[in-house]
């Protein structure tokens, strides 16, 4: 799939133990969400899948434009099992994209909540650090509060941010070193992220597992 402003949508898809439900992780899909949702809804049974949106899912073709996701998510909220999102820093969704709610009972929205992937725990942290002052661009102290609000629950085994922590193993290595700093602090099971494309999709071989979703679409299924 090609945006013509953009970069091409990677489809990856693995077998692994770090979930015991099959899981699609996305983001940064801007004005090609809605075709990307497509193809997934007739290559998947969606019902058997949790969607998590890592943020940025909608776009007007612009370089940099904002959008509303909220009709997409409304879409992937009804079509697959679950739905999880954290907002990107192009996101300005409606109020109440916010109130969706999972049929467990979990909130789709994962800043300040917990979301269940399978038996593993998630928690999410929206936007990215940034100097400015607007929706979805967060100063120092506060997307630091949030990081910490986070991961200092104990209980995450999958940690969700639109930033990119700045992480070896990544080319080109770029991000944010503050929220690595936590990361490798508190060291989650996996930390799933976008905003920057990187490679290769996934990073191991430490106490966390890094899943970059920027222009892609990763698939993890038990196995």
């Amino acid at each position: 799939m090609w945006d013509g402003t953009l970069n091409p949508v990677e489809i990856c898809r693995y077998k692994s133990n770090l979930y015991d439900e099959p899981i699609v992780f996305a983001s940064d899909l801007h004005k090609d969400c809605a075709a990307v949702v497509e193809f997934l809804l007739l290559f998947l049974e969606p019902w058997e899948w949790t969607f998590v949106s890592l943020g940025d899912m909608a776009g007007t073709g612009e370089f940099g434009s904002n959008a509303d996701p909220t009709d997409e998510y409304k879409r992937i909220h009804r079509s697959f099992r679950k739905f999880y999102f954290v907002d990107g820093n192009h996101d300005r969704p409606r109020e109440r994209a916010h109130l969706l709610t999972n049929a467990d009972g979990t909130k789709c929205c994962l800043q300040g909540s917990a979301g269940k992937l399978g038996s593993a725990t998630a928690r999410g942290v929206s936007g990215i650090m940034s100097g400015l002052n607007s929706p979805g661009k967060l100063s120092k102290p506060v997307f630091e509060e949030r990081i910490s609000e986070a991961l200092e629950t104990g209980d995450v085994h999958t940690f969700l941010t639109h930033d990119a922590p700045r992480t070896k193993g990544f080319s080109p290595e770029v991000g944010n070193p503050l929220l690595a700093q936590h990361v490798e602090l508190h060291q989650p099971r996996v930390h799933v992220f976008g905003h920057r494309h990187l490679q290769p999709a996934v990073v191991g071989g430490g106490p966390t597992i890094f899943i970059n979703t920027d222009r892609r679409v990763v698939m993890m299924e038990p196995g």
